[in-house]
């Protein structure tokens, strides 16, 4: 069935995106690996407006639950190939084939790493990256 908008990532940007389409009543499919983005794996926030402190994880799951009051079909996987085709996006994931009048990239960003022994085990706990305060 071709959508009228694929949205490809479920992070802040995408989330919003999807909102905003439903509201506009647009027959939207969001593909992520992962609802909440790289949001889900932040320890604590404490600059976003109308929450002075917040968990990443906390952030993520209040922004899902906004989305998840709309008409947004939402599939976790992850895509392989873009192409366009005459009048219409067809987006390839692993498991499946989609198309849509128009695509929208929330793809996000990913920090690039140091390469320490044991970043991972104490990313949050010590180990952090932020552009605003690096």
């Amino acid at each position: 069935m071709l959508k009228d908008l694929i949205i490809i990532g479920g992070g802040p940007a995408g989330i919003t995106a999807g909102i905003y389409a439903a509201r506009y009543k647009l027959k939207t499919l969001m593909i992520t690996k992962e609802l909440g983005g790289y949001l889900s794996h932040i320890h604590l926030i404490e600059n976003y407006p109308g929450f002075p402190r917040i968990s990443g994880l906390e952030l993520a799951k209040k922004l899902e639950e906004h989305l998840k009051n709309y008409d947004v079909e939402i599939k976790q996987d992850e895509i392989i190939g873009i192409r366009k085709d005459k009048d219409k996006f067809i987006v390839n994931t692993n498991k499946e084939k989609f198309e849509a009048k128009k695509i929208i990239l929330a793809l996000g960003s990913q920090k690039r790493k140091l390469n320490l022994e044991n970043e991972e085990k104490f990313l949050g706990k010590g180990v952090s990256y932020c552009a605003t305060c690096d």
